[in-house]
């Protein structure tokens, strides 16, 4: 039974072992920790185990090389590599029109490719994340036909979403449909399609968006009471530019219940809260797949020193479907500014998040194994205590605490500040580890240096 995975801290809450349920047993709701879990309503029917064959962490299930496989080893002009998976080609821009541009979470790409498949009616719908006013649920999967009604889905959403009613509507309809999702959601889906093959016709596109993490719903509540609104939630945009900040340097905007507005930046306080894991879900310090390999194109934006301080922003894709691939070639007919870059910058513009989700994961197998019904949860990296070097160990234990202790925050009994407070010993050590770290690189930086003015000295 799903509740397995759940009570291992390994549940992702996609949501589509509850919308695969052919008896509609499975229902997502907010656990304690501001996250989606399935729950049995009592009507599971013996021996069918549908919910654990489209699980993105069940152990039994293949994992993204085979499934990956299956999708595109034997295409044309395929290539492979451990990091990034297969890959037919990357581009590096953005969409045309300023405008657009400014207003997209990076530059752009991923959404003007769902509006291009639906305006040469490639598909018949678009399901992506987009915001509602609801303080229960402040985003959810929409569904658009309309290439003009995308623009209210622009923007990332780092708040928990979950797909088993889009999953009911879709096992119900003819209609064609591509799908965005992150890369355990794309896994899910690719499960799904193993297991009822109709499902292929009617999802031809799967777009995956790169993750490090995810967060709970008390993350978006948690850095608005940084901004100052320490209330209810009704509005929440977290990825606003400015034109005299680079790219990174992102604002967050929300809105209360009462109509009290507040904004806070990156830089601000909100990039530390990321960095060290608050409010990260379990499960995602379990995940090896960062450029979701099992999708037909993954979108991301581009941290390399050549495009970060381009304040409009500027999209990286990989693209394994040859059907995208035309789409994106010669500039989508004069409406993209996009140029082929080589895959290895690529992964090396998200090289953190792949060193996390390898040698960081290889560590924590060791560390803290997971094990459901008896199987232990294997990825594609093997447990390895030596990994990474002592400090990263040490900092990777107490990220991992602060992950767990910010998860049972209660904003109705304990403020923003008693929060802080009462992890304020793992904060500590987390600053002293840092210290030490950059201590000991001093030398190297400083030799560095003194090797470049050399250098520069002589011509």
């Amino acid at each position: 039974m799903v509740s397995e995975v759940v009570n291992n801290g390994l549940c992702i809450g996609c949501g589509v072992c509850a919308g695969v349920c052919p008896a509609n047993n499975l229902v997502m709701v907010w656990n304690r920790r501001g996250e989606y879990n399935p729950v049995d309503q009592g009507r599971c029917v013996d021996g069918c185990s549908r919910c654990l064959a489209v699980c993105p962490f069940y152990p039994e299930n293949p994992d993204e090389d085979v499934l990956a496989n299956e999708l595109f080893a034997d295409k044309e002009k395929m290539a492979r590599t451990s990091e990034a998976g297969w890959w037919l080609a990357c581009f590096a821009g953005a969409v045309a029109d300023d405008a657009e541009r400014v207003q997209s979470a990076s530059g752009g790409l991923a959404s003007w490719t769902l509006a291009e498949l639906l305006r040469r009616s490639m598909v018949d719908e678009v399901i992506c994340v987009e915001s509602e006013e609801n303080p229960e649920r402040l985003f959810h999967f929409g569904r658009f036909d309309n290439p003009y009604d995308l623009k209210r889905t622009r923007g990332s959403a780092y708040y928990p979403v979950e797909f088993s009613e889009m999953f009911r509507y879709i096992k119900t309809t003819n209609k064609k449909f591509a799908v965005t999702g992150l890369p355990c959601l794309v896994k899910a889906l690719r499960l799904a399609c193993r297991t009822d093959r109709s499902l292929e016709q009617k999802v031809p596109f799967i777009i995956g968006v790169t993750c490090g993490q995810m967060k709970s719903r008390k993350y978006a509540e948690y850095v608005a009471s940084l901004a100052g609104v320490g209330e209810p939630l009704s509005n929440v945009f977290f990825r606003g530019k400015r034109n005299d900040a680079p790219a990174s340097d992102f604002h967050f905007y929300c809105r209360g219940t009462s109509g009290k507005e507040g904004t806070i930046s990156w830089t601000e306080g909100v990039s530390k809260i990321w960095g060290e894991r608050w409010f990260s879900l379990e499960s995602c310090g379990y995940c090896d797949d960062v450029f979701a390999e099992t999708a037909d194109a993954v979108f991301m934006d581009a941290w390399l020193p050549e495009y970060v301080n381009d304040s409009r922003g500027t999209s990286l894709v990989i693209i394994r479907s040859p059907d995208l691939l035309e789409l994106l070639q010669g500039n989508g007919g004069g409406r993209l500014d996009v140029h082929p870059i080589d895959v290895g910058e690529v992964i090396r513009s998200q090289q953190g998040v792949v060193v996390n989700k390898r040698r960081v994961l290889s560590y924590r197998l060791s560390k803290r194994p997971k094990t459901i019904a008896g199987k232990p949860l294997e990825k594609r990296v093997a447990p390895d205590p030596s990994a990474i070097g002592l400090f990263a160990r040490l900092r990777t234990d107490v990220l991992d605490s602060i992950g767990k202790a910010t998860g049972t925050w209660d904003v109705n009994k304990e403020t923003a500040r008693e929060l802080k407070s009462r992890i304020a010993p793992e904060l500590k050590k987390l600053q002293l580890m840092d210290r030490a770290i950059r201590l000991m690189k001093l030398p190297r930086r400083t030799a560095g240096k003194l090797f470049r003015m050399i250098r520069a000295s002589k011509g």
